[in-house]
């Protein structure tokens, strides 16, 4: 909080600085008729010379979003495509447009509410970083073997056992209603 205040204080403070110093360039003497001469001749040359770096990094900047874009999608695709698939297929599929909407809203929630926790939390969270990496390796550990058994249901086939275990801890009714909405 008080960092953003002082940000704030100080970017104000640099804007008036910067007003302050352009109204004292723009009384100064703009010089001789010559001077004045040959000042419009740097000034061409040096707008043209910069017309033609920022054509070249404007191609650079387009190919390298194109390619950033790319590898975050070829990332991304594996995760993201089936459960959107299924949750496009049960929001086409449903009685209203209003419950394909929360649908898709929901969907929407659970996929950027990690990203604003994080943003949110950031500067609190920062102090307890430290004290949390002892248990890194344990939570490293312990999300591994969760991938290797969960591999290992889809690769045997077992996969719907955890939708049997599922109904067990839920309950039925809990478990019995999450089935019959979608």
């Amino acid at each position: 909080m008080i960092l953003g205040i002082v940000a704030i204080f100080a970017s104000l403070l640099a804007l008036g600085y910067a007003g302050y110093l352009s109204s004292r360039i723009m009384k100064i003497s703009p010089g001789t008729p010559k001077m004045q001469e040959i000042a419009d001749a740097i000034k061409e040359g040096a707008m043209a010379y910069m017309a033609r770096q920022y054509k070249t990094i404007a191609v650079f900047a387009v190919i390298i979003t194109i390619l950033l874009g790319f590898l975050f999608a070829l990332g991304w695709s594996p995760c993201l495509g089936p459960i959107l698939g299924t949750i496009l297929l049960l929001a086409s599929t449903t009685g209203t447009t209003l419950s394909g909407g929360l649908l898709l809203g929901v969907y929407s929630l659970g996929l950027a509410l990690p990203f604003l926790l994080i943003a949110f939390f950031y500067g609190s969270s920062v102090a307890y970083v430290p004290k949390l990496e002892r248990y890194l390796p344990l939570v490293n550990r312990i999300g591994g073997v969760l991938l290797v058994v969960i591999g290992l249901l889809l690769v045997f086939g077992q996969f719907g056992m955890l939708n049997t275990w599922a109904g067990e801890i839920l309950g039925d009714r809990l478990f019995n209603g999450m089935v019959q909405y979608m």
